[in-house]
């Protein structure tokens, strides 16, 4: 087995067991890491498959559900719209909306073929973007988030008056998160396609479901530096930065200021309003 064959060419000659024995370490013939890589792409039965897609079909189903229902609800009720704060809500909901209704038709593809649907060999790649772009956009709306409750603590530690982004602003926001996560999941899902020199994947991990993932050592390097950087580790520490410059602003000076806090997020009125 070649181990770029791309985007889905599942390893149904050797068992799941049995790579996960050598990934142990347990073979002669296979490094673990070389295991490692090929477990990956070797299907769990369809006994388990089938149930694993209807069930997700129901909870993508819930999942778009409530999202759409969020959006809706502030959208279209005044008193809830006029605060800037519940637009962040609505920029939260969108990119869980469009992974769970999305994911529906995946699910239901899959469940109703038996067995993991890619003809043409685009339906891994949308697959895996389209949740990589679920959680790129939910993680980065979370920063813009923190940057404004960092914004109202460092107001209400220097007794100013708030003043909440203006809801144009925040779309402003929002709109460049979505369009330039939407670039950022391009390059690991489809990138290939026009440069097959970048070492970029997207595999059906164990036959599940699309995702970017590391197939040798350079794909390894990639996956850590490119996909997981944007995705995880540096929004979670721009997070966690001001997060903890709330704190010192807050909670580690004066009191009051944590109940100024939870207020704002409670009923979008910061000191002053």
């Amino acid at each position: 087995y070649s181990l770029a064959a791309m985007p889905y060419d599942p390893v149904v000659h050797i068992s799941g067991d049995e790579l996960a024995a050598a990934a142990r370490g347990e073979s002669s013939t296979l490094t673990p890491e070389e295991a490692g890589w090929l477990l990956i792409r070797a299907p769990m039965p369809n006994v388990y498959r089938v149930p694993y897609w209807r069930a997700w079909v129901f909870i993508s189903m819930a999942s778009a559900v409530v999202s759409f229902m969020v959006i809706v609800l502030i959208l279209s009720r005044r008193r809830l719209r006029i605060q800037p704060f519940n637009h962040f809500i609505v920029g939260l909901a969108v990119p869980d909306f469009l992974f769970s209704f999305a994911c529906i038709f995946t699910c239901v593809i899959h469940s109703s073929h038996g067995d993991m649907w890619d003809e043409g060999g685009w339906m891994c790649d949308l697959q895996s973007f389209y949740t990589l772009f679920g959680a790129v956009g939910s993680m980065w709306v979370n920063v813009i988030i923190t940057m404004e409750v960092c914004t109202l603590a460092r107001c209400t530690h220097d007794m100013v008056s708030f003043r909440p982004t203006a809801v144009k602003t925040i779309w402003c926001r929002l709109t460049t998160i979505y369009v330039g996560g939407s670039l950022f999941c391009l390059v690991p899902t489809f990138a290939y396609k026009v440069m097959p020199s970048i070492p970029a994947r997207s595999y059906a991990v164990r036959g599940l479901n699309c995702l970017p993932v590391e197939y040798d050592a350079p794909s390894r390097l990639f996956f850590y530096l490119y996909t997981i950087n944007g995705i995880c580790f540096i929004p979670l520490g721009i997070i966690g930065f001001l997060c903890m410059r709330v704190w010192r602003l807050t909670v580690a000076t004066h009191k009051s200021s944590f109940i100024v806090i939870r207020d704002f997020l409670t009923t979008g009125a910061g000191p002053g309003a």
